[in-house]
């Protein structure tokens, strides 16, 4: 795979210039080079992976990431959960430890909890429209697997 990815996204820890936008475009770059040694086994795509993940959380997961970012796809939940995926193929059990050690385990009454606070919350937003269940993301609303209605609908039916 090229590696002109990991000049763009990040660079090696010491190296130069420090990630600022933790966003999916980040740990999409280092997800794509994770896909691509799966498909061809070059471990030099799996070490820039591990290069851009460590620089977005570094072993702290997620240090220096705002704290506005609580999601999967923008926040730290994302940089550790892919940290621990990498590492694993890396041999690496001490940082999938330390990546995994950020995870709560969350309850059923949690999960159930949550689960209808967003049901909840899609029917107040359904009043306006034709769906029985509606949702937006910033401002637009969305039918799709990433965070659309059918995401979200995917989610629900697996919380339980």
């Amino acid at each position: 795979m090229a590696r002109r990815p990991l000049g763009r996204t990040a660079r090696r820890p010491g190296g130069g210039r420090q990630v600022t936008d933790y966003t999916l475009y980040t740990l999409g770059t280092a997800l794509l080079l994770f896909k691509s040694f799966r498909v061809t086994g070059d471990r030099g795509d799996l070490a820039l992976a591990t290069d851009i993940v460590r620089v977005a959380g570094t072993t702290g997961c997620g240090r220096g990431v705002r704290r506005r970012f609580l999601t999967f796809i923008s926040g730290r939940a994302g940089v550790c959960a892919l940290g621990a995926v990498i590492a694993k193929h890396c041999d690496d059990q001490l940082r999938v430890t330390q990546y995994l050690s950020f995870f709560d385990e969350i309850t059923i009454t949690e999960k159930n909890s949550v689960a209808k606070d967003i049901i909840k919350e899609g029917r107040k937003l359904s009043s306006k429209g034709d769906s029985p269940l509606m949702y937006e993301w910033h401002g637009k609303k969305y039918w799709g697997a990433a965070h659309g209605l059918a995401g979200i609908m995917h989610v629900l039916m697996h919380a339980g």
